[in-house]
């Protein structure tokens, strides 16, 4: 037996936003895709969202991003 496991206490992520940016064709100046960015909730970038958690939490922030995207991107 390894002995008790610890449980790890989860810590709040966060607050986050989501924006597009077209993917143009450069012939035709058409939208072929939109990527997905995270941002802050005042527009900071990705470096203070991704930096405001710890190692054991990017997994879990990581799948908050992803869902906010699709739900975003269904709207």
């Amino acid at each position: 037996c390894a002995g008790p496991r610890v449980a790890r206490t989860m810590t709040a992520l966060p607050p986050f936003a989501i924006a597009f940016q077209p993917i143009l064709d450069i012939e035709t100046g058409v939208t072929i895709a939109q990527e997905a960015l995270v941002r802050g909730p005042a527009g900071e970038g990705a470096a203070r969202v991704l930096g405001a958690v710890g190692p054991d939490d990017r997994y879990r922030l990581d799948a908050a991003i992803r869902a906010a995207a699709v739900r975003e991107a269904m709207r």
